[in-house]
């Protein structure tokens, strides 16, 4: 995994999250088709990743099979729905998902009371880990939304600084993360944090590309404690351009103003939703312990 930053000079996530090539533990780097010919949510893949596809539009993980999990209850369909709790182990998990990474950190299966039960997803990584499972889609060819909502529990957030950051949620606007993305992130005090970059080296004084953050408003989740169903979501709706915001548990925006998504990422045709702990910066962030449940993704 190859992995870039460069620091702001201003605001408070301080750091991009840039030039993050995803690859999983067998090394092969994570690329999504861009040839609409080749359907939704088709990927192409390195040696040894064979029969690692993105579900289609309206496709759902494993947990819909038997009829009785979180994800089979819910009445809205969702273009990618996991509750995590039909996987024996997490290796399972990660060949349903596009990729993923455990550099620095590890992922494990929560069940000590988990939201759905029997199974949360637990990511814990040190300073300049990068735990992170992926998944793309394909957008429409007129986009209305992106939405990913998800339960939250932050265990610990670590001890971040100024000069560091890290992101546990974000979507991500082509191949790779590089491309550009919009990220929900652990930010000084402990604070949630909003960013948004369009390239892999965009920072406060590189003129090749927008960087921009928001802190988020409200209070920072108790820590140990599931904090309810969080959501990072993109708007294409708005004439002016397409936004970002976060949304708590009481579905109550926390950026106002919402950010503005740079005018190149959205001409964009993949997106790939990406969960866990990818941290990173001049400072160290000390040891992140984050956890999910119960994820939608919504493409409109």
């Amino acid at each position: 995994m190859v992995s870039r930053y460069r620091v702001a000079a201003a605001g408070t996530l301080g750091v991009v999250l840039g030039g993050l090539t995803l690859a999983s533990c067998g090394g092969s780097a994570f690329t999504v088709a861009s040839d609409a010919a080749t359907g939704p949510g088709i990927l192409e893949v390195g040696p040894g990743d064979a029969g690692n596809e993105a579900p289609a539009t309206g496709e759902a993980s494993p947990a819909d099979a038997n009829g009785s999990s979180w994800c089979s209850t819910q009445s809205a369909k969702h273009t990618f729905c996991e509750d995590f709790d039909e996987y024996p182990n997490v290796n399972e998990l990660f060949s349903a998902w596009s990729t993923y990474d455990q550099s620095g950190g590890t992922f494990r299966f929560d069940t000590a009371m988990p939201p759905s039960p029997p199974n949360a997803l637990e990511a814990t990584g040190a300073s300049g880990a990068q735990v992170v499972v992926v998944k793309a889609f394909t957008l429409p060819l007129a986009p209305v939304q992106v939405r990913v909502a998800f339960d939250l529990r932050i265990n610990s957030s670590g001890s971040v600084g100024f000069l560091s950051a890290a992101g546990i949620v974000a979507i991500a606007f082509g191949n790779n993360i590089s491309d550009g993305y919009a990220t929900l992130a652990i930010g000084g005090g402990p604070s949630l944090t909003a960013a948004t970059s369009d390239t892999a080296d965009a920072g406060a004084t590189d003129g090749g590309g927008t960087f921009k953050t928001a802190a988020a408003s409200g209070q920072f989740p108790s820590s140990g404690v599931w904090a309810g169903t969080y959501a990072l979501e993109v708007d294409y709706s708005l004439s002016a351009g397409a936004t970002v915001q976060l949304y708590n548990a009481v579905g109550a925006p926390l950026l106002s103003p919402a950010l503005p998504l740079p005018p190149h990422l959205i001409q964009s045709r993949i997106v790939s939703v990406i969960l866990g702990d990818y941290a990173g910066g001049l400072a160290s962030t000390g040891n992140i312990d984050v956890e999910f449940d119960n994820v939608t993704v919504d493409v409109k």
